[in-house]
């Protein structure tokens, strides 16, 4: 869902991804794995969360 639109954020509804790459969610695959594990590790949260509210209903349908 990420490639379609959604947004990776953490409890507070914060855009972390930007803060790793200009790309923010976009970013390859490998650069957002390594941004969640580092946000994880630096913050001790134990969650991110997919933010899916930008997608229109016919793609999340799809």
């Amino acid at each position: 869902m990420r490639g379609e639109g959604s947004y990776l954020v953490y409890e507070q509804g914060y855009r972390f991804a930007f803060d790793y790459h200009p790309a923010g969610e976009l970013a390859p695959r490998d650069v957002v794995s390594r941004a969640i594990f580092s946000y994880l590790e630096r913050t001790n949260y134990s969650n991110v969360f997919l933010d899916l509210r930008a997608i229109p209903t016919e793609v999340m349908a799809r």
